[in-house]
């Protein structure tokens, strides 16, 4: 006889009947309510009693422990979509509260971001900041009052203020809004369907002023550029006049067609500047919008840089894009071949635009890294190694001579500077580079980490300057504790499948076995001995060596007459001369101007002390501890 349901689980044991000769069977209680056990999932109906347990509770279901009550052998997938449409209304229960909210009265004249609120004088001025100082950078936009932005896009209106405070000498408020900023987009642009040219917009200014980030990975800016490229697709940005096809709605846009095709345009140039930093081949063509541009955009920077990264489009699809090989590159003969054809070409279009602009320039200087790099993966030709040292150092130059602060210049700029660094990092340790040229090169790198670290001081976040700054820093102490880890054939040996970024990865790949090889990032000095076993090495400070001074003359000198850097000997290898890091000779005031560097720049003071022998040695800039990511 079965026994009726309860709401109890202490009155769920069966018993066995006195009357029957067989042994009672030993049953376990039912603890789990109906709901759960149907579910198959962890229940606390037995602590809970008499109030329903928690995921019933939550869900608002109707609790009841039934030890008769069996699941039904229905349809496993029917279970499966019945889980999944719980698990949706838990996400919908957590997105309807106001975690993202803006307001905007007219009586206070306030604009509040999830508590974040700046007054209409602090407003106006962050939005002609960005009107003057910005958007000549990525003209894809028209904003004539802060007012009228706000009613045309939430997200774009609160993109140019986030934006408008690097600019800032602190950035106390910049790292109150960013937050919100990104949790905005997910609410515009995921939990809903944007069809609107502002939302591509808003996504294209944060891709070339990015929000902050500690690791490459963790960057939002080419995600950013996919999902205003999808948008676009949808919109019909790719097609100009042919605008009333896709969308009503958007033709009543002052200028639509003007706007629209500029935002496809970005489109297309921030795609090329993202991929060919993180090593990945570009996904868009250049169309014909692309290939009128010249004709399209009136003569300034923003049709420059169109027709350069038209060109850098064509240089991956010639070079990187082999259907043949498992790294995308054509066979080094044909590709140093097709490079000397490139970069002619190169130097005829350089010819016909007006270069004068920071921003386009250093457009064009990063494409002459990405030429001479292509040459430099798996061999090295001779022809383009000062190609390569002639455009980074120009780059550092127009960099460190920049008259506002680092964070307010587009990624583009400040992309091509980090790629110098690396290149001319690489440069000076190679035999391939001309002696004479090496101590300009590490003196540009010792330049432009200054600049780096100055802004890193002043605007603590992490950023693409921060993590550049690291980088240097962890290779520079590499040098000292495995400089072993240098002694390769080429420039660039070990990564090719990276395209025109493989010689940053592969600088990121030595940093990362020195702290293998020295015990997991300790930094300091470490002996390993036969067992495998390390030990740290006490360090000694060095004691000042001069440019004369002999084994003789330096305490406790080694018998190779190698004098210790930061407590760690120097390689007596001859085969290892470009690595052996001395201070270098005195640098006269002539070749700092053929450097390109100003005279009036604060970082050049720094850099003439280190080659003086007057301020820390090269490898001394700080005791680099190489187990944090980056």
């Amino acid at each position: 006889m079965k026994r009726p349901a309860t709401d109890s689980p202490e009155d769920c044991m069966l018993e066995p009947r006195a009357e029957d000769s067989k042994p009672p069977l030993k049953t376990r209680p039912v603890t789990s309510c109906s709901m759960c056990r149907q579910q198959k999932v962890k229940c606390d109906a037995g602590k809970m009693y008499p109030n329903a347990c928690t995921r019933c509770a939550k869900l608002n279901k109707h609790c009841v422990v039934d030890p008769m009550y069996k699941p039904p052998k229905g349809s496993q997938l029917k279970s499966v979509m019945d889980e999944v449409q719980l698990l949706r209304n838990e996400i919908e229960i957590h997105t309807s509260k106001p975690v993202t909210s803006t307001t905007s009265t007219s009586s206070s004249s306030t604009y509040t971001l999830n508590g974040v609120t700046l007054n209409a004088e602090r407003v106006v001025r962050l939005h002609k900041r960005f009107v003057e100082r910005y958007l000549p950078y990525l003209p894809i936009l028209e904003t004539h009052s802060p007012e009228e932005l706000y009613e045309q896009s939430k997200l774009l209106f609160w993109t140019v203020m986030v934006t408008a405070c690097l600019s800032d000498p602190n950035p106390q408020q910049y790292n109150q809004l960013w937050p919100h900023v990104k949790n905005l987009i997910i609410e515009t642009c995921w939990l809903h369907t944007p069809r609107s040219t502002h939302v591509v917009q808003a996504l294209l200014v944060l891709a070339t002023w990015p929000l902050p980030n500690m690791k490459i990975l963790d960057d939002w800016s080419y995600r950013l550029i996919g999902l205003a490229k999808n948008i676009s697709l949808q919109l019909g940005l790719h097609r100009g006049e042919f605008v009333s096809e896709f969308s009503r709605s958007q033709v009543r846009m002052t200028d639509a067609v003007k706007w629209r095709t500029r935002s496809w345009m970005a489109i297309f140039f921030l795609e090329q500047v993202w991929c060919s930093s993180l090593g990945l081949p570009p996904t868009t063509q250049a169309d014909s919008l692309i290939n009128n541009a010249a004709t399209k955009l009136p003569s300034f920077s923003f049709a420059i840089l169109i027709r350069l990264s038209a060109f850098c489009s064509r240089l991956i699809n010639l070079v990187g894009n082999s259907q043949t090989s498992a790294d995308g590159l054509i066979p080094y003969d044909d590709r140093i071949n097709v490079l000397a054809v490139i970069n002619n070409e190169l130097d005829v279009l350089a010819q016909q635009l007006d270069l004068s602009e920071p921003s386009a320039e250093m457009y064009y200087l990063n494409i002459r890294l990405m030429i001479a790099v292509f040459s430099f993966i798996g061999g090295t030709d001779t022809r383009f190694i000062m190609n390569a040292y002639n455009a980074a150092t120009r780059a550092v130059a127009i960099l460190c001579g920049l008259p506002y602060q680092i964070t307010q210049y587009p990624i583009w700029m400040r992309q091509c500077a980090s790629f110098a660094a690396t290149v001319l990092f690489r440069l000076h340790l190679s035999p391939h580079l001309l002696p004479k040229y090496h101590e300009t090169a590490r003196g540009s790198v010792v330049a432009l980490h200054a600049k780096f670290k100055q802004m890193v001081t002043h605007w603590p976040v992490d950023n693409d300057i921060s993590r550049i700054a690291k980088v240097v820093e962890k290779l520079n102490r590499t040098i000292v504790t495995n400089p072993e880890l240098f002694k390769t054939p080429g420039i660039v040996s070990r990564m090719r499948s990276h395209l025109s970024a493989s010689l940053f990865y592969e600088l990121i790949w030595i940093i990362h076995e020195a702290q293998r090889r020295n015990g997991g990032g300790n930094s300091q000095g470490v002996s390993t001995s036969n067992t495998g076993r390390n030990t740290p090495t006490p360090q000694q400070p060095a004691p000042p060596v001069s440019s004369n001074s002999t084994s003789a003359s330096v305490p406790n000198a080694p018998p190779n007459g190698s004098a210790p850097i930061n407590g760690i000997l120097k390689d007596a290898d001859d085969s290892m001369a470009p690595l052996q890091l001395e201070r270098p000779p005195v640098v006269k005031d002539e070749q700092f101007n053929d450097f390109g560097f100003p005279s009036d720049l604060g970082v050049i003071d720094i850099m003439q002390d280190w080659m003086d022998g007057k301020g820390d040695d090269f490898l001394g800039w700080m005791d680099v501890n190489l187990s944090p990511e980056f």
